[in-house]
């Protein structure tokens, strides 16, 4: 008898010692359905902000390409006056004549395509007829080698196209020099002086 209610003071006194270490000791559960959620809801939120992108892009009309010779215009807003307001204005829509009283003060413009017509319009590669002309007629450093240089004097650069004339013949020095006054037009407009200069003189000096 004595020896089982000793077994059973050490075996209480074991239970007690273990919940002590238990209540002490920290526990750290991971929710792995929350991290899991975490996640989808990162790969939500990028796919949302791409779509918003692409329907503002719509929205604005920035998602089209323009045929070549035309430009796309970019979005704005158009300021809208009183007695806009008060009057309204008439717009056709599928036919039919609609009278419209807007209600806020301006209005979204979208981007559209529009000709060209800038001042360097008939400078633009838009044509690709024109861009392999001028891809044959330049090729570089082609009037350097007979020592033509746009900052050498008059003399030593008429000297370097009687050279290149001899070589290549007066028409195609010609070409040459109309077209890199074309490309220099807006980059360096002094160079493309120079070069308008030459090649009128290649022009009445060897008559073309």
């Amino acid at each position: 008898m004595e020896f089982e209610a000793e077994a059973q003071a050490q075996a209480q006194e074991i239970v007690n010692n273990l919940g002590k270490n238990l209540s002490n000791t920290k526990i750290n559960y991971v929710n792995k359905s929350k991290s899991k959620v975490t996640r989808n809801n990162k790969g939500k939120r990028n796919n949302n902000k791409n779509k918003t992108k692409k329907n503002l892009r719509k929205r604005l009309g920035l998602n089209k390409e323009c045929p070549p010779g035309f430009i796309l215009r970019k979005p704005f807003y158009k300021k809208i006056s009183n007695t806009v307001k008060q009057e309204g204005f008439f717009i056709k829509r599928k036919g039919k004549v609609v009278h419209i009283k807007p209600k806020k003060n301006k209005f979204l413009v979208k981007a559209t395509c529009v000709k060209n017509t800038s001042a360097n319009a008939d400078r633009e590669q838009t044509n690709e007829s024109y861009s392999r002309r001028l891809a044959k007629q330049l090729k570089k450093g082609e009037l350097r080698a007979f020592g033509y240089n746009f900052r050498l004097p008059d003399d030593l650069r008429h000297e370097a196209l009687v050279k290149a004339v001899g070589e290549l013949g007066a028409l195609q020095v010609y070409h040459k020099l109309d077209a890199v006054t074309r490309v220099f037009r807006d980059k360096n407009p002094e160079a493309s002086a120079i070069f308008s200069k030459d090649r009128d003189w290649v022009d009445g000096h060897f008559k073309i």
